[in-house]
């Protein structure tokens, strides 16, 4: 079977440490054919609210766009032949960031683009303080109606990341995002996805949730029904021991909805990693 990751971090993410060389080195130790470190780039942080400003990491450790892209097509060289490593970059959206992404990134430069919401409406949504005196309800209402509009973002993408990210910090007892309560909202993403021929990730890092992956299985399986086919597997990993974290249970869920396999990025082409070869 193709291994391959599609959301990693490296010490060019505001929040990780791991040089790419040594993530690379650790996934082709761990038998991975392909590799992408799609860094933070936070630009949605820029015009956060003034309450977060001053602990948001974002901010004080900005992305650096030519260093990160130059780095990491160094060590796709070094490594050619034995493992495909990709450049890739992990977008903040909000409706303030378009321009920015617009202005200092080549599309044409990466292999692979996600595409992600972190924030909304001006908050951190990481931080604990956002659910202060919100109802569970108006959270999550707010924050699928920013992944449905970041879906029609001007700037070019792949993947849209972590359907769910929400959940992973979420003070309430119920954590799971369902169907029944949401399911006009989630329609209206999976077709919005589906009709713009974007790729919708399964993500492993599912911290304090019941989930395998985000989104839900359940998700997964309306995403099959309604015709979505793109599918592709990221740990959003930031240390070497979550590569490819889940990669056998979650091909196998995924199999047996009926999909054929992850999908990957090279040149922002999408490629196939069947999960019968």
């Amino acid at each position: 079977m193709f291994i391959y990751d599609t959301h990693t971090h490296t010490s060019y993410s505001m929040d990780a440490n791991v040089p790419p060389r040594d993530m690379a080195e650790a996934a082709l130790g761990k038998g991975l054919g392909y590799i992408a470190f799609t860094d933070h780039y936070n630009a949605d942080y820029f015009n956060i609210k003034e309450m977060y400003r001053e602990n948001s990491s974002e901010l004080k450790y900005p992305f650096d766009v030519n260093g990160q892209l130059g780095n990491v097509r160094e060590v796709s060289d070094e490594y050619a032949g034995r493992i495909y490593v990709a450049a890739g970059v992990e977008c903040g959206y909000s409706k303030d960031s378009e321009d920015i992404y617009l202005d200092t990134l080549d599309a044409r430069a990466y292999d692979v683009i996600i595409n992600s919401v972190h924030t909304v409406f001006g908050e951190d949504i990481y931080d604990m303080r956002f659910f202060d005196k919100k109802t569970r309800e108006r959270v999550l209402k707010d924050y699928l109606y920013l992944v449905r509009e970041s879906i029609e973002t001007k700037w070019s993408y792949d993947i849209i990341g972590h359907i769910g990210y929400i959940s992973r910090r979420m003070p309430y007892e119920k954590k799971l995002i369902t169907l029944d309560e949401f399911h006009s909202e989630i329609d209206d993403i999976l077709n919005a996805i589906i009709k713009r021929d974007k790729c919708l990730e399964l993500n492993t890092q599912t911290k304090n949730t019941p989930y395998v992956f985000l989104p839900s299985e359940e998700i997964l399986l309306r995403y099959y029904e309604l015709g979505g086919r793109k599918i592709s597997f990221g740990s959003d990993t930031h240390v070497v021991g979550r590569i490819a974290d889940k990669y056998d249970i979650t091909a196998k869920i995924a199999k047996e909805i009926g999909f054929e396999g992850f999908t990957y990025y090279v040149n922002r082409e999408p490629m196939t990693a069947k999960f019968d070869d």
